[in-house]
């Protein structure tokens, strides 16, 4: 199965999720985005080769999933989800 194909099966498992699961994968995305950054931080822009997904692909990934769990909830968590997003975004933007 290819890249984008698994990340519409879990985007597709998520839409069904209760907010106590959404609230896990907010968590969840904001601990991945915050470990890219580092990454990036320390090695720069060769950290895209470890992906399988583009660094544009991974950015609309993230992006959708925000998009998601801010249209069924509100909770605090969404604001450092957005946060981070932004800071992922600039990585996603250089090089």
């Amino acid at each position: 199965m290819d890249w984008l194909t698994a990340k519409e099966i879990y985007f597709n498992k998520i839409s069904n999720g209760s907010l106590d699961a959404l609230l896990i994968v907010a968590a969840d995305k904001i601990h991945n985005m915050l470990s890219v950054i580092s990454l990036y931080e320390e090695e720069g822009g060769d950290i895209w080769k470890h992906f399988k997904g583009s660094k544009e692909q991974q950015r609309e990934r993230y992006s959708k999933i925000f998009e998601f769990i801010k249209s069924k909830i509100d909770n605090p968590i969404l604001e450092e989800y957005e946060v981070v997003l932004n800071k992922f975004y600039k990585i996603t933007q250089n090089d």
